[in-house]
């Protein structure tokens, strides 16, 4: 059989990439989207279970402990983890899994999963994405001043994804991201070589 399909979705904060997994995952039959858990405060417009699983750093770190994570990081001074259970249902139903992770998280994604297809969601410009944080007005200053920081770290690892978007337009974003799902869907590897080559062909009249 066919390795089922992994989609993971980065990029600096203020990127869209958010906007954009929630088009994908509302948009594309068969998607699950991979929701994280994070120790970090829950914002106004976010929700319980479809966003993140907002739970204490206590609770996060025994989850840690009894390895129920793919992965997981400290990012911006708070904890985000993929959980395990959610991505093994996923590939059960023979469905897309679609995660939303930092650089960290697609290093360590593709050390368990190197057929993973990685998408990296870059701004216009470094000041369209400045403007885009002060817009989105959730960050403190000295947030806003880290994430900058970051932005520009995770900028220079965008070589280590197979596929790199911009985000200038949102639905043009998203159609291209729907092509790349399509393409993936129609590679042929290994595992397809040796499937189609165990098919027996019966001539009925």
């Amino acid at each position: 059989m066919r390795k089922k399909l992994i989609i993971a979705i980065s990029g600096p904060s203020g990127a869209g990439k958010t906007t954009i997994c929630r088009e994908l995952r509302n948009s594309i039959k068969g998607v699950d989207y991979i929701v994280s858990y994070t120790s970090r405060p829950k914002r106004a417009d976010e929700k319980e279970g479809s966003d993140y699983f907002f739970i204490t750093e206590e609770d996060f770190l025994s989850r840690v402990e009894r390895k129920e994570f793919l992965e997981w990081a400290e990012v911006h001074g708070f904890f985000y983890g993929t959980p395990l259970d959610q991505i093994d249902k996923s590939q059960k139903n023979d469905n897309i899994s679609l995660l939303d992770l930092d650089v960290q998280g697609v290093s360590n994604l593709l050390k368990i999963y190197p057929w993973a297809v990685t998408v990296f969601i870059l701004p216009p410009s470094p000041e369209s994405l400045a403007k885009r944080l002060i817009r989105r007005g959730t960050e403190k200053r000295e947030d806003f001043k880290k994430r900058i920081e970051n932005a520009e770290r995770e900028l220079k690892k965008v070589n280590i994804y197979k596929y790199a978007v911009e985000n200038d337009d949102v639905r043009e974003a998203i159609d291209k991201i729907k092509c790349i799902i399509s393409a993936e869907k129609c590679l042929v590897d290994e595992d397809y070589i040796k499937e189609v080559g165990n098919w027996t062909i019966k001539i009925t009249e």
